[in-house]
C-alpha cells in the first residue's frame, strides 16, 4: 500500500508537472499573440492619425477653395455690375447720336430749305 501511495503520488506529480508545463506553454503562445495584437493596434493608431492628418488638410484645402469660389463669384458680380453700367452708358452714348443726327438731319433740311428760299428770293430781287 506504501508503494501503491508512492506510485500514485509520483503519477500525480508528473501530471501536476505536465499540466504546469502546458499553462507554461499557452500563456507563451497567449502573451505572443498579445504582443503581437499590441503592435498591430499600435500601427493602426498610426495609420489613423496619419489619414486624420491627412483628412485634416484636405478640410483646409476645400476652406481654401470654398473662398477662392466666394472671391470669385464676387469678382463675377462686380464684373457683371460693371457691364451693365458699361451698356446703360453705351445706350446713352447710342440715343444721344441719334438725336444729334436727327438734329443735323433736320439742320440739312433747314439749310437746303433755306438756301432754296435764298436762290428764289434772289432770282426774283434780279
Amino acid at each position: 500500500m506504501g508503494r501503491n501511495l508512492a506510485k500514485r503520488t509520483q503519477e500525480s506529480t508528473v501530471e501536476i508537472v505536465n499540466f504546469i508545463d502546458k499553462i507554461r506553454a499557452d500563456v507563451g503562445v497567449a502573451t505572443k499573440v498579445m504582443t503581437e495584437g499590441s503592435e498591430k493596434t499600435a500601427n493602426c493608431e498610426e495609420l489613423i492619425e496619419n489619414a486624420c492628418i491627412s483628412f485634416a488638410e484636405i478640410v483646409g484645402d476645400i476652406v481654401l477653395l470654398k473662398d477662392a469660389n466666394v472671391q470669385v463669384t464676387e469678382s463675377t458680380s462686380q464684373q457683371q455690375g460693371a457691364l451693365e453700367g458699361i451698356k446703360v452708358r453705351l445706350d446713352d452714348i447710342k440715343s444721344h447720336t441719334q438725336t444729334e443726327s436727327t438734329r443735323a438731319i433736320n439742320r440739312n433740311k433747314i439749310k437746303s430749305i433755306i438756301t432754296e428760299t435764298i436762290d428764289t428770293l434772289a432770282a426774283s430781287v434780279r
